[in-house]
Order: C-alpha cells, then sequence, then structure tokens
C-alpha cells in the first residue's frame, strides 16, 4: 500500500478594503473554525456615529460584513510593513485592480 502525502497547501493572502486588516487564508480559516466567524471582515458590523441628541457618540448595528480581497504575496509583505492603516489602505488603493492576484 502506497504510503499518502500530504500535499502542502499554498498560502493565499487576503485585504479588507475598507479597513486594511491582513489576514492569510489558515487566519481566516481558523477564525472561522475557532469563533463561527464568517471568513469575512467585521470591520463594518456596527459604525460609531455623532448622535446630537444625546450629543455623544453612539453605535449603528447595520451588520455589514466586508469580503476580503486577495492579493500576491509580494503585496502583502510590502503592505505588512506598513503599521499606519490609514497609510496602508491609501498604498492598497494605489494597485492597479488587474495586479492585485
Amino acid at each position: 500500500m502506497a504510503k499518502k502525502t500530504k500535499v502542502k497547501k499554498k498560502e493565499k493572502y487576503f485585504i479588507c478594503p475598507s479597513c486594511g486588516i491582513l489576514q492569510t487564508e489558515s487566519e481566516i480559516l481558523k477564525d472561522v473554525r475557532m469563533s463561527g466567524s464568517v471568513g469575512m471582515c467585521y470591520c463594518q458590523f456596527s459604525t460609531q456615529y455623532w448622535d446630537e441628541k444625546i450629543n455623544d457618540f453612539d453605535v449603528d448595528t447595520p451588520r455589514i460584513f466586508v469580503d476580503f480581497i486577495e492579493i500576491k504575496k509580494e503585496m502583502y509583505e510590502g503592505l505588512r510593513k506598513q503599521i499606519n492603516t490609514a497609510l496602508r489602505l491609501q498604498m492598497f488603493r494605489t494597485i492597479p485592480k488587474g495586479k492585485l492576484k
């Protein structure tokens, strides 16, 4: 009987186009297994806004999930070096759509 060899799966790399969080496919799948996550970003699940009635911030919960966008490993590595998420998103938005993966 032939010995089964485990095929190493090639890692995939993702970014949330809304908040700039970087995730690998392994991290996304681990979140799904461990916490029941839906495999999408929760950054738009609730939104902070200024409420004039209470003169303070309040929370709206539209429960929106954002799809991650697959990117090349080289882009993932370059974007990961930028710790400022606003600047990371600016960098990401300069990548032409046809070059993402």
